[in-house]
């Protein structure tokens, strides 16, 4: 099987992944439509209320702003120098767009390829640079877990949870000793890239490029806003709803926040369109009773907002990078 991919050429397998992920996200969105009323779901579109769809656009911008902040203070940290915040703002939300309008992520590359022409050509290392978009991962995960878990301990949740209402208190505290235990013994500062030749060197500058993950003042404002952007996807989640008319209880965001993280990692059509719907429909009516019509128009109102501002955002950006290469080469 490894011999015959090695003999289709890399155009056509590119190809064929994409092929693959909008077949996948078709089927999903299929199994999500499952038992829709075309008309019922006419009518959710037509009652949307259109002031909560535009608050919860201003929120997704926060969110990708504050991604796009965080993540040239891990840079700094990382050794790739000082990068202007418009910058790495302008490549977080061309990345965006590029997953919305892209299958398999590809907005990822691009956005590393967009902020390398804004690094000192001594520090500009791809390696470098993914090892401070996994270091962004990381926070970003530890960020929606404390968000999560810190709301989950003081409102009802629709299901049981193991243990009672003290286990969000307790595995957040066991996150916090976790954090002050890496402080006291700085196990990252203690490592050594292994290996050998180049694959050393890359090792090397990966681990410099996810300076953040150590202990620091860069660290912590990191998380901040990370946090940020964790309450402002939440917020879009709420706004929608409303604007949908999807009556749930205030921990629905949480709930829709897991699923979306969850089907995120998998590659599919662009936006993870379809597998996006197919993890929200069910869940809803299950945990609060919502009818599938209103459960997947929230879910396309989702993709649909997420999609416009991404693009939206992704086409100024890219003029911004665009006018930015032009005044640094007319420069003797």
């Amino acid at each position: 099987m490894r011999h015959t991919l090695k003999r289709i050429p890399p155009r056509w397998r590119r190809s064929i992944a994409a092929a693959l992920g909008l077949l996948v996200g078709a089927a999903a969105l299929a199994l999500a439509a499952r038992g829709v009323d075309r008309a019922e779901l006419m009518a959710a579109f037509r009652g949307v209320d259109w002031w909560w769809v535009a608050a919860a656009g201003v929120a997704n911008a926060v969110n990708i702003v504050a991604h796009g902040w965080a993540w040239r203070i891990g840079l700094d940290a990382g050794g790739a120098g000082p990068v202007a915040t418009r910058h790495a703002v302008a490549a977080t939300w061309v990345g965006k767009a590029g997953n919305q309008l892209l299958p398999g992520k590809v907005g990822e590359v691009v956005r590393i390829a967009m902020i390398r022409s804004h690094i000192p050509q001594d520090r500009r290392e791809v390696s470098r640079i993914v090892g401070s978009v996994v270091a962004q991962r990381a926070f970003y995960i530890l960020a929606t877990f404390l968000v999560v878990t810190s709301v989950a301990s003081v409102m009802p949740l629709p299901i049981d949870v193991p243990g009672g209402r003290w286990t969000p208190p307790a595995v957040l505290l066991g996150v916090g000793v976790v954090i002050v235990v890496l402080y006291l013994t700085k196990p990252f500062g203690q490592r050594r890239a292994s290996g050998v030749g180049r694959l050393r060197q890359m090792a090397r500058t990966f681990a410099g490029g996810a300076g953040l993950l150590k202990p620091s003042r860069a660290a912590a404002a990191a998380l901040a806003f990370h946090l940020v952007a964790v309450s402002a996807q939440l917020t879009v989640y709420e706004c929608l709803l409303r604007g949908f008319d999807v009556v749930a209880p205030p921990t629905a965001p949480l709930l829709i926040i897991a699923l979306v993280g969850l089907v995120g990692a998998i590659p599919g059509a662009p936006g993870g369109a379809g597998l996006n719907q197919a993890a929200l429909v069910a869940p809803l009516g299950a945990a609060y009773g919502v009818d599938p019509s209103s459960a997947l128009a929230f879910a396309l109102g989702l993709q649909a907002t997420v999609a416009a501002v991404a693009v939206a955002g992704g086409a100024v950006a890219m003029m911004h990078h665009r006018r930015a290469c032009a005044l640094r080469a007319a420069i003797p």
